[in-house]
């Protein structure tokens, strides 16, 4: 009779402590999760263990980077314990109130730049548009100050395939995406400190987002490192913006075809009629120093239009 109790405590306990071990690595799994899903798809994806498996597969991503702009000389010179309390809490509102809201997936914080995607893990056949309100939504989040100074996000965003999926050794391992769409979209948050912009998109992501979004078409660019002309264009808002730009869009969509087509003189005015409208367009301010550019050196002869960047 003891020797029963015995292995009935025994296995009694064996149970017991499979139980709470289980409970503690779902617990851990969920954790992991939620550095990079919203709650919604953490609570989804809690007991599918597939995405703690090594390998990747292509998906078609939307891909977000972000950056502060002049965050080197905004930075310079704080205390070390203020510095991380201003960053966590631009990092909670950026994740929080933008990337996580639409379902967005984090991958890494680069220093003060943000790299998210979405359509992986979770299947979303509007992710363009959902990065696209992410973008907004960064945008027009109320402001947030360092040093005195505010703090401008730049953001760039390209639709693409990418390989996505865990990637790393067997003892440590990141959910990531590599290819060469995750440098275009970066790029195009680069892009913006030449435009005096704030987000841009490719092509592909506006087509993407469909007509739900207002976007002005601010060129084709050649950027180093890349073979093919990338088309661009400076998200302004969702659709009902529409009119309300209407006004300086078209005098600069105008120009900007002039331009295409070497008519340097009628872009010109058609770019210095922009600036009346809007003083600080920065758009508008680049192509008049690139049609200065240009009379001084002609493009060849087969030029289309194109910019080509020759840094990052």
């Amino acid at each position: 009779m003891i020797l029963v109790v015995q292995v009935f405590t025994a296995l009694l306990w064996s149970v017991v402590f499979n139980s709470i071990q289980l409970y503690v690595q779902n617990k851990l799994y969920q954790h992991t999760l939620a550095l990079y899903l919203s709650p919604k798809l953490v609570k989804k994806f809690a007991s599918n263990k597939e995405l703690l498996r090594p390998g990747a597969k292509k998906e078609t991503l939307t891909i977000l980077f972000s950056d502060i702009a002049n965050f080197t000389s905004i930075s310079e010179g704080m205390d070390s314990d203020d510095l991380q309390r201003h960053m966590n809490g631009y990092f909670q509102t950026a994740v929080a109130q933008c990337i996580h809201h639409t379902d967005g997936t984090i991958v890494k914080y680069i220093g003060d730049a943000i790299f998210a995607f979405w359509n992986a893990p979770d299947p979303q056949s509007d992710h363009a548009l959902r990065a696209c309100e992410a973008a907004l939504r960064f945008r027009d989040q109320p402001p947030q100050y360092m040093n005195g100074q505010r703090l401008i996000t730049r953001i760039g965003l390209h639709t693409g395939v990418a390989n996505v999926g865990n990637f790393g050794s067997t003892a440590r391992f990141d959910y990531t995406a590599l290819g060469e769409n995750i440098n275009l979209a970066s790029r195009m948050e680069g892009l913006n400190k030449y435009l005096g912009t704030d987000i841009l998109i490719t092509g592909q992501s506006r087509d993407g987002a469909g007509d739900k979004i207002t976007t002005r078409f601010a060129g084709r660019f050649r950027l180093k490192g890349f073979e093919k002309d990338v088309e661009v264009y400076e998200l302004l808002g969702f659709r009902d913006l529409s009119e309300a730009t209407r006004l300086w869009r078209e005098p600069f969509e105008n120009a900007l075809r002039e331009f295409r087509q070497g008519n340097f003189d009628a872009a010109e005015a058609g770019f210095r009629c922009t600036l009346e409208l809007r003083p600080d367009d920065g758009p508008a301010k680049f192509y008049l120093h690139q049609i200065a550019e240009l009379r001084v050196h002609p493009p060849a002869p087969d030029w289309a239009g194109e910019i080509e960047l020759k840094d990052k």
